[in-house]
């Protein structure tokens, strides 16, 4: 059984409508849950019609038991721009396909945002088009104001140089002289000496 608050599903889609024709789903438009009842599990659930008002009561069979799953929507967390940005009915930002706002300057990404598939894969594309449509729109503006960019480049100190400069790896190569009672471990190699690199490093 699917209890629906409203006249219909606030979603239309091709799962939606298997639903509705599958045999052993019972779908309840314009109803609410009133209680629950049970002891150590749920053996009874009281239903209303928000219509007539009429209450059903659906109860578990014999040592069975009921199952309550809730679902009520989602909020978009929209505190922050409420009343400053223009929303749609539910509470999510509209923007356009840079994801700019109403407003210049500002712009959104991720499920805050009017779409129609919310994961996270989409909330990334999101941020990497705010960002580069910001990028653009701040060197537009810095050009129509005149503002030059600085760039700001870091230089090493003379301490941190002499302290890379000690710490600087230095390879040294220690040749040794054949030794015979080597080759019969080494078989395969077609050699007729043997050299050993030792790396070292300085500290």
């Amino acid at each position: 059984m699917m209890v629906v608050r409203r006249d219909r599903c606030s979603i239309e889609n091709a799962e939606v409508d298997e639903l509705k024709e599958h045999p052993n789903v019972e779908m309840m438009f314009n109803t609410e849950v009133v209680r629950v009842e049970g002891d150590s599990a749920i053996r009874k659930v009281v239903l209303r019609n928000r219509v007539t008002g009429k209450e059903t009561i659906y109860t578990a069979p014999e040592n069975d038991f009921c199952g309550v799953f809730v679902f009520v929507g989602y909020a978009p967390e929209n505190e922050l721009v409420k009343g400053k940005v223009e929303l749609d009915p539910q509470g999510y930002i509209i923007t356009d396909r840079d994801q700019k706002t109403n407003i210049d300057g500002v712009y959104a990404a991720g499920d805050i945002c009017v779409k129609n598939l919310r994961q996270v894969v989409t909330a990334v594309s999101d941020g990497a088009v705010a960002a580069t449509s910001m990028e653009k729109y701040l060197g537009q503006l810095y050009r129509k104001l005149g503002i030059k960019r600085t760039y700001v480049k870091r230089e090493m100190k003379e301490a941190a140089k002499a302290e890379n400069a000690r710490k600087r790896r230095r390879v040294l190569f220690l040749m040794m002289r054949p030794v015979r009672r080597w080759l019969p471990y080494l078989p395969a190699l077609p050699v007729r000496s043997v050299s050993v690199c030792i790396r070292m490093t300085a500290k």
